[in-house]
C-alpha cells in the first residue's frame, strides 16, 4: 500500500490488502497523460498540478478529491479514471480524514464508467475488492457519525454504493444475514438509526438510493423482512435496547 498511511489502514484485512494490490497490478496498464483534459471553467491549473505532482500510490486525498468527484463528467474519461481509480478506492477505505468523497458517489463511479463491459480480469478484481470490503468491514466497529475507516464501516453507505455499481445487492445482504444480527449487533443498529422507517414503511433513508432503481426495493424488502424476524426474537430485542443504551 502505498502513500501517506492512516493509522487505521493497517487494520485492515490480509485479504482486502491483497485486493487492493492486485486492483492496481490488472489497471497499471493505464497510464497518466501529460494532460487529463477537463472543463476550463471547473478544473484549475492547481487541479491539474495536484494529480501530477506524486506518483500513484503517493497521491494524497487533496490531490484526488476534487479528480474523483468530477471525474468523467468535467475532467477526465473512463481511462484517466481508470489510471486512478486503484489509488481512489484505496483511499475510500483508508480512514483518512481528508478524503471527502462519498463512498457512494466513489463506487457509482463505476456505472458511470460502464465497468460491467471492461475486461473480465478488471470486473472479477473489483468485485472482490467489492465483497471483501464488506466482509472485513462487517467485521468491525460500526461508524460513527458519515463515512468509513478500516477500523470502522458504514454498512448503510457501502450497501448503497454497490447498488449504485450496478451488482446484485442481495448477495450483499445474504452475506450479512449469514454472520448472523447477534454477531454484527452494532452494525444492525446503525443500519436502523440511519433508516429508521425501514420497519414501519419499508423505506430506506440514504439520499443515494436510486427510488426508481428495483435494487433499492430489493435491499429494502430484504432487510426489513430479516430485521423483522430478529426483533421477534425478545432475547435480541433485549441486546439491541442495552446496546443502544451504552
Amino acid at each position: 500500500m502505498g502513500g501517506r498511511l492512516h493509522s487505521t489502514e493497517e487494520e485492515s484485512s490480509g485479504p482486502l490488502r491483497e485486493a487492493i494490490e492486485d486492483i492496481y497490478r490488472v489497471f497499471a496498464g493505464y497510464r497518466l497523460k501529460p494532460h487529463t483534459e477537463g472543463c476550463p471553467h471547473c478544473v484549475s491549473d492547481r487541479d491539474h498540478a495536484l494529480i501530477h505532482s506524486r506518483p500513484l500510490r503517493l497521491l494524497e486525498s487533496d490531490d484526488l478529491n476534487r479528480f474523483t468527484f468530477k471525474a468523467m463528467t468535467t475532467w477526465g474519461d473512463v481511462n484517466d479514471f481508470r489510471h486512478f481509480l486503484p489509488r481512489i478506492l484505496e483511499l475510500t477505505v483508508s480512514g483518512d480524514p481528508e478524503w471527502s468523497v462519498d463512498t457512494e458517489i466513489v463506487l457509482g463511479k463505476l456505472a458511470h464508467a460502464r465497468w460491467w463491459q471492461w475486461p473480465e480480469r478488471e470486473q472479477a478484481a473489483l468485485r472482490t475488492f467489492l465483497r471483501l470490503r464488506w466482509s472485513d468491514g462487517l467485521s468491525h466497529d460500526p461508524a460513527r457519525g458519515l463515512g468509513s475507516s478500516h477500523s470502522q464501516f458504514d454498512a448503510d453507505s457501502w450497501l448503497c454504493g454497490v447498488a449504485s455499481t450496478g451488482e446484485q445487492v442481495r448477495q450483499y445482504v445474504e452475506a450479512w444475514q449469514q454472520l448472523g444480527a447477534t454477531r454484527t449487533l452494532g452494525h444492525v443498529a446503525a443500519f436502523l438509526i440511519a433508516n429508521p422507517d425501514l420497519l414501519t414503511s419499508g423505506s430506506l433513508d440514504n439520499a443515494f438510493w436510486d427510488k426508481g432503481d428495483p435494487q433499492t426495493a430489493v435491499c429494502a424488502s430484504e432487510m426489513r423482512t430479516w430485521l423483522t424476524a430478529c426483533m421477534g426474537d425478545p432475547t435480541f430485542q433485549a441486546q439491541l435496547a442495552q446496546h443502544y443504551q451504552t
